[in-house]
């Protein structure tokens, strides 16, 4: 057993069901097959029967056992990775990591003054809080009162250790596994509903996105317009004064965000993967963040969220999609009636996990469901107002 092992850290607490699931998830994708288990454990077999890796995988995963370091070795070896990288690829396949790194004051490399610090981890913290309240419900201005769906699942995040550059803070964030469901008959697209922690990240990447797209890269004056667009988002008044108070910092001219999105799961799209901001953007963001505090409500009711399910029967004008989204505080499916070329793209954006924003009136159909019958806007969230660099 190398001497890695003493090295590895405890990245996210396991239980025994978790660890076990993490590395069969992690074998299957990558190539890996498993023969029918014994007693103890199954044999997983890698590559041409004449030249195939056998690897022994035991029923159960226990954390620190001596089975599960020698899984981890032999894997090390196989990959040709240090320990410590398989080890991590195995345990945050479902984890979102979102990094913030601040440039600036670099006169004792890898630091940055204590009091900048503390404001960016406080920032960071207020940002998450912000996100996971309007990734239940869109609101410009919290005014402390954080949703209490949204606390439990900002809670849940983890801040990880500082890794080397300028100053770089990882957040995690693990997910749910999405519990696939048995697709019905006239389902042309279906996927598992958006993990409840996913949807607090995506959330918080593309209000960044939004933010930066919005009302730094622009070269002209914000307008009051522009802070309306940003709310569907998931933007509100004090996820920007989070932003604002890290940028004033005297010691801070950049900050940068990036999204890593859990291996295991789709990356969702049209959300660019890297934002920065210098602090001469900070003037701005306090502008916006006081337009903020005036609370707009929308004519038509306003959701967002992931297509689901696509049911098209083929020979007819329109079809249906299912959005998967919150309303009212609570998970909701809603179907909206397309035809025409938003109804070929679906058939693009819902592979491609591209958050969508649908605006119409919603109402109650006889077999219980909710339908938007006439949606008046019907498009992927950052065509609305960001240029898709997403990778």
């Amino acid at each position: 057993m190398t001497d890695e092992v003493g090295l590895i850290p405890s990245a996210l607490p396991h239980n025994i069901s978790d660890l076990t699931r993490d590395l069969r998830q992690y074998l299957t994708t990558a190539g890996w097959q498993e023969r029918p288990p014994g007693p103890g454990g199954a044999l997983w077999f890698r590559g041409p029967a004449e030249e195939s890796r056998a690897l022994a995988v035991p029923v159960r995963v226990e954390p620190d056992s001596t089975e599960w370091h020698g899984v981890l070795d032999r894997l090390a070896v196989f990959e040709q990775r240090p320990l410590r990288d398989v080890y991590l690829s195995i345990t945050t396949q479902f984890v979102d990591v979102t990094r913030f790194r601040t440039v600036g004051d670099d006169r004792i490399s890898g630091s940055l003054p204590l009091t900048a610090g503390a404001q960016l981890v406080d920032s960071v913290h207020t940002m998450l809080r912000a996100a996971a309240t309007t990734s239940q419900s869109p609101r410009s201005h919290i005014s402390g009162n954080y949703s209490r769906s949204g606390e439990e699942l900002a809670a849940q995040a983890r801040m990880a250790h500082t890794e080397e550059g300028s100053y770089i803070l990882p957040v995690w964030m693990p997910l749910t596994p999405p519990i696939e469901a048995e697709p019905d008959l006239g389902m042309e697209f279906h996927r598992a509903s958006e993990p409840p922690e996913r949807r607090v990240t995506r959330t918080l990447a593309q209000a960044i996105n939004a933010v930066n797209e919005v009302l730094i890269k622009p070269e002209r004056e914000t307008k009051s317009s522009d802070v309306s667009a940003l709310v569907p988002a998931g933007v509100s008044r004090e996820l920007v004064n989070a932003l604002h108070r890290v940028l004033v910092h005297p010691t801070v001219q950049t900050v940068e965000a990036t999204f890593d999105w859990a291996s295991a799961l789709h990356s969702p799209g049209g959300i660019g993967r890297s934002v920065s901001m210098d602090a001469t953007a900070a003037g701005r963001l306090k502008h916006a963040a006081d337009a903020l505090r005036v609370s707009r409500r929308h004519p038509a009711e306003v959701i967002t969220g992931l297509i689901v399910e696509i049911r098209h029967t083929p020979g007819d004008l329109y079809g249906e999609v299912a959005i998967d989204t919150i309303r009212r505080g609570r998970p909701s499916e809603i179907r909206v009636r397309v035809t025409g070329t938003d109804l070929q793209n679906s058939f693009i954006w819902a592979p491609n996990e591209r958050p969508m924003l649908v605006e119409g009136a919603i109402e109650t159909t006889k077999a219980h469901r909710l339908l938007i019958a006439r949606p008046n806007r019907f498009l992927p969230l950052n065509e609305t107002f960001l240029s898709d660099d997403s990778s």
